[in-house]
């Protein structure tokens, strides 16, 4: 069994049909019972954005496709393996864009080094060639010679363009000496030497003229070395280039499968896509609009595209705690389906009778199930109780209802016996078998029969009325603190921090306060007195943070709500009081109807003398005992149900379910085996 779960997540969905066909999808529709007819207006505007969008996106992948394509270099016939059909489609589509936006991605970063190092082949090519005609003017004499940085003096070799050169020569003059110059073509190769100050100037000046310093500050030796050294760099990063290109072509080759699969999906959501831009202003084009559990996606959509020739399905994924779900003017919020199986089927009537979770809350139904029968038990706590509710429920109950066969009563009745199991149970662990019935029938003495339940007793404790209570009260600070702790989780998922600040201000009072009350003010345990300090302050300081945070959520009035959140704590913890109270009210009762039944038989027996009596006092005590069972039965079921239903819908749910859902109905056909005709 699930504790908390979510409602299922849903699908915004417009289904475009031909009219000829929309009797046929309609039908359809209520075979598969999938989806929540909702009304509409008009076509929301964000479709046709939406649209647009998606047909951008998808031109975009496109794109990539085509320049993978050129990348193989010849035509390449490739067999799709993969079923391509019309429901399968969008699931498909989400696959393949994830692949090809890998594969492009790996390509493009491939072809960026490429790109990188063909500019490094470039740059050193172009080094070369011009160190090239300084090696054949100066011969093979030291690269320092050509650049060299000193403390005073630096030498700097510069290539200008030819149109640049005289412009260039008559500023270098001015700040600069030149040593030498040598012809390579369509450049002038200049060699200067110049002042250490004035190497920024020189710097600035070379650029001005769209004019370069041959950075030779990496290489030293001589020119046939730096020469030898260069060209095995150019190879080696030609080897590189080489080795890059083929990976690419190798991983196109490799993924020729998904990229054909590719084109046959995006080539075909394409096409649907701008079928349904047409069909928005089609006036042969019926829309319907409704809401698709994830669940029944698929199967809607293979029935759609199967039996249908017209239609087209658009959906849209709506995510929990996505802003149009979390908005309060939104009217389109997805409705809830909660789906629970096994006996919390069962209990999902008393969920909805509160109210339908919304689409970003849990539902409860699981936590009902699990403390629903332990406080309806511990009412009646009465294992003869327990029986005869099952028998009850089993044989009586079809008879007072008019449609024994609804789906509703069905469930009821579910629950009805989960809960007469857990009061059987609790009557075994307790010893209550019809009050005190074993007293009478076994002629005991109080003292005799209460040292024999405590024997029978599987928790013998539970017995006494103050343990009863104190396990009343331990269990609903539990189950108040579970509702507390929810509602913390959920104030951090909605990012309403001060109320989560709250929540957590009264764990902190809790966690310390309780023990320093057991201790300090009723003495029920021995603590250290410093123990006992830290336990105050440390309580005083959850109280502080309570104070902060509702100020700061509640503004002014928050001055005066925090004393309600702790006294409100203190009152639904006390409220758990009624368990015991309903249940030892229901074992008094069976007292007290034991009792006068057997002083009917006493008073009966007394008066006529001989067997005669003994049968007459049986006779009319058991009419008595029957009707007053039957009555305390009744009550404590009626008592046990009202005020389990008290304690989820007053003390627990409301600290962090809404239940202001609207429920799942989908369309489809309901049958009913039996059906109630009520006269108006």
């Amino acid at each position: 069994m699930v504790v908390l779960k979510y409602p299922e997540l849903m699908y915004d969905t417009l289904i475009y049909v031909s009219k000829d066909e929309f009797d046929l999808l309609v039908k359809m529709l209520q075979d598969v019972g999938a989806i929540h007819v909702v009304k509409y207006e008009e076509v929301p505007s964000r479709e046709l954005e939406f649209l647009k969008t998606k047909i951008s996106e998808i031109e975009d992948v496109k794109a990539k496709i085509e320049k993978l394509i050129t990348l193989l270099g010849k035509p390449r016939l490739v067999e799709v393996r993969e079923e391509v059909n019309a429901y399968a489609l969008d699931k498909l589509y989400e696959e393949v864009v994830k692949k090809v936006d890998e594969l492009y991605n790996r390509v493009l970063f491939n072809e960026e080094k490429v790109k990188e190092i063909l500019g490094r082949i470039e740059n050193l090519s172009s080094l070369l060639s011009i160190l090239e005609v300084m090696y054949k003017t100066y011969g093979d004499i030291n690269v320092s010679l050509l650049h060299y940085t000193g403390r005073t003096i630096c030498i700097r070799t510069i290539v200008a363009p030819l149109t640049m050169y005289p412009d260039l020569k008559k500023s270098l003059l001015k700040i600069a000496h030149i040593v030498d110059e040598v012809d390579a073509g369509n450049w002038k190769i200049i060699v200067v030497y110049v002042h250490s100050n004035l190497v920024t100037k020189l710097e600035d000046l070379v650029n001005r003229f769209k004019s370069k310093i041959i950075d030779l500050s990496s290489f030293s030796g001589k020119f046939s070395k730096v020469l030898n050294e260069i060209s095995e760099t150019i190879n080696e990063l030609k080897r590189s280039v080489d080795k890059l290109t083929r990976e690419v072509k190798d991983l196109v080759d490799y993924s020729v499968s998904d990229i054909a699969l590719a084109k046959v999906v995006l080539d075909n959501m394409y096409d649907r896509l701008i079928a349904l831009q047409v069909a928005y202003k089609s006036k042969y084009i019926a829309l319907l609009r409704g809401w698709v559990p994830e669940s029944t996606r698929d199967l809607l959509l293979k029935r759609i595209y199967e039996e249908t020739k017209s239609a087209v399905a658009r959906m849209n994924k709506v995510e929990r705690f996505s802003p149009e779900t979390l908005s309060e003017e939104s009217s389109e919020k997805p409705p809830s389906r909660i789906e629970n199986k096994g006996i919390s089927k069962y209990f999902e009537i008393l969920t909805k009778l509160y109210g339908m979770p919304n689409y970003n809350e849990w539902d409860p139904t699981g936590l009902i199930t699990l403390f629903f029968p332990i406080f309806f038990g511990f009412m009646i706590g009465d294992a003869v109780y327990g029986i005869l509710l099952l028998f009850i429920t089993r044989f009586v109950l079809d008879k007072l209802v008019d449609n024994p066969e609804s789906e509703g009563y069905k469930r009821f009745k579910g629950m009805l016996y989960a809960s007469a199991i857990a009061t059987i149970i609790a009557g075994i662990l307790t010893s209550t078998y019809l009050g005190d019935f074993m007293k009478y029938v076994l002629h005991l003495n109080m003292e005799e029969y209460m040292s024999l339940r405590y024997r029978l007793a599987v928790i013998p404790d539970l017995i006494s009325e103050k343990m009863f209570l104190a396990f009343a009260l331990l269990l609903g600070l539990v189950h108040v603190n579970i509702a507390h702790a929810l509602s913390l989780i959920k104030n951090l998922k909605l990012k309403q921090w001060w109320d989560a600040v709250n929540e957590i201000g009264l764990f902190i009072a809790e966690g310390f306060g309780i023990p320093y009350i057991l201790a300090g003010m009723l003495s029920i345990v021995s603590l250290p007195s410093n123990v006992l300090n830290m336990l105050m302050y440390a309580s005083i300081a959850g109280v502080v943070v309570i104070i902060i945070a509702k100020v700061k959520s509640a503004g002014g009035f928050g001055a005066i709500m925090w004393l309600f959140d702790l006294t409100g704590i203190l009152g639904d913890v006390l409220s758990y009081a009624r368990i015991a109270g309903v249940g030892l009210a229901t074992y008094y009762l069976a007292m007290s109807f034991n009792q006068i039944s057997d002083l009917v038989y006493g008073g009966i027996s007394g008066l006529i003398p001989g067997v005669g009596g003994v049968i007459a006092g049986i006779i009319l005590c058991i009419p008595v005992f029957i009707i007053g069972h039957a009555l305390n039965i009744a009550l404590s079921s009626l008592g046990a149900f009202v005020h389990s239903l008290r304690l989820f819908y007053v003390e627990f749910l409301p600290k962090f379910y809404s239940g202001d859902g609207v429920e799942f109905k989908p369309l489809k056909i309901r049958i009913e085996r039996k059906v109630l005709l009520t006269p108006a």
